[in-house]
């Protein structure tokens, strides 16, 4: 950086568990005081006065970013603060609100990035101020106040926020590269087109689903389904469609199941698996039969477990694809390869893939975050912030859809914002066995 650059500055601060955590309160700064959210067009106050950039973030290559926005952005300072790989980001956040780090912002850039995202937030009366969630909207408010233009980015899709969103009426711009949400509604919709229903309707009929365990892990046991992907995401669906079977009535989600020839398998290894909802282990050399002749099939994988994992789990899906004649062309694989391992086994037939949000349009938007371009261009998914972003390039010629604004899925067991009727049905882990 050249002394044009008069104030570039990048702080690598982790937040590290041998830190024992000030007991001081922030004074002054929790209150919340704007009263304007952020509108995704407005810049600082009085963008002449200075121009700064504070990046806050857990992402492994916010060092060249920032490197990059200084340039890009013509900044007179930015400040990184970096948010290393183990660390919670409360932990990193409850950091910086003992250094008093916030206080001094002002007519700035915030880039607040968290792509590792939330993890699942309980309030349980007596820690509501403990929350991330309750953090970062007293953070954010007091920012705005303060003449900020903040840009929130999560790796969490706000379908999971589990009602925590008001934070994000203060932030101007929130990029969501959590796309295992658009990745599981495209099969989803293929599911129920398949067997004949509409959207409207959102009936599953006549279908095995074959998960991994980096999807459905944990449920091989006689306790309740415990995996965050079966009860945010399938679960709900059956209760959507089968409303009228469940509401109110004794009946449960896998009785629905079984009625309806509906069948959830994971754990696959070689030539067997766990039957999740009849909670049975499956040999599919004895008793497979009934989970693919006269049904669709979809295998859904990820990257997660590493390469060796996914390498395993694809030659076993396609070992059980050929091996049941006929019913190859009614058998789908799809991959959630975030990882981009690219297996030579994902080019095949019949498999449908993607990979993880993209980089370049992540900066992208930064840059025009940072140069006050109009972002409501961005504006390409439902959410509680004014411009709510998915860095996903699809199209026509693509197999997945970006079920965005006012068009495709519209369920109302995946809505953004729940009532507490529809939270207590759809998400209950009542009435599943």
């Amino acid at each position: 950086m050249t002394d044009a650059r008069s104030m570039f500055r990048i702080r690598v601060l982790a937040a590290i568990s041998a830190i024992v955590m000030l007991v001081v309160a922030l004074f002054g700064f929790g209150a919340v005081k704007a009263d304007s959210a952020g509108n995704g067009e407005s810049a600082p106050s009085d963008p002449g006065l200075k121009r700064e950039l504070y990046y806050f973030s857990d992402y492994e290559g916010s060092q060249s970013f920032a490197a990059g926005l200084d340039v890009d952005g013509g900044f007179d300072k930015v400040e990184l603060y970096y948010c290393d790989q183990g660390t919670m980001y409360i932990d990193f956040i409850n950091l910086h609100l003992d250094l008093g780090t916030f206080n001094d912002i002002s007519d700035s850039y915030i880039i607040m990035e968290m792509r590792q995202g939330f993890s699942f937030q309980i309030d349980d009366g007596a820690n509501s101020d403990e929350l991330l969630p309750n953090k970062l909207k007293s953070i954010f408010a007091e920012l705005k106040n303060c003449g900020c233009k903040i840009m929130f980015v999560c790796g969490t899709d706000e379908s999971r926020f589990a009602g925590y969103t008001d934070f994000l009426e203060y932030v101007d711009i929130h990029v969501n590269t959590d796309l295992l949400n658009i990745f599981i509604q495209n099969i989803f919709v293929r599911a129920v087109s398949d067997g004949g229903s509409s959207q409207t309707e959102g009936k599953l009929t006549d279908c095995t689903f074959i998960f991994d365990q980096s999807i459905a892990y944990g449920v091989d046991s006689s306790e309740i389904v415990s995996s965050w992907f079966l009860r945010t995401y399938f679960i709900p669906l059956i209760r959507f469609g089968y409303y009228e079977e469940l509401y109110g009535t004794n009946s449960t989600v896998a009785e629905v199941m079984e009625a309806n020839n509906i069948s959830v398998l994971c754990n696959l290894s070689g030539n067997s698996c766990y039957d999740v909802f009849e909670q049975v282990t499956v040999d599919f050399d004895y008793n497979g039969d009934k989970y693919f002749y006269g049904r669709n099939v979809y295998a859904v994988g990820t990257s997660w477990y590493g390469d060796v994992y996914a390498y395993g789990w694809i030659q076993d899906v396609l070992y059980l694809r050929g091996n049941y004649e006929g019913c190859y062309n009614k058998f789908s694989v799809y991959i959630y390869d975030s990882d981009g391992y690219n297996l030579d086994e994902y080019c095949g037939s019949g498999i449908y893939t993607t990979t993880g949000a993209s980089i370049s349009l992540i900066y992208d938007v930064m840059v025009a975050f940072i140069n006050d371009e109009d972002l409501h261009a961005y504006n390409n998914y439902n959410g509680r912030c004014v411009v709510s972003y998915k860095p996903v390039t699809v199209g026509s010629d693509g197999w997945m859809i970006l079920f965005g604004l006012d068009e495709g899925l519209t369920l109302p067991c995946w809505q953004i914002i729940m009532d507490e009727n529809d939270a207590a049905y759809y998400l209950s882990g009542s009435g599943i066995f």
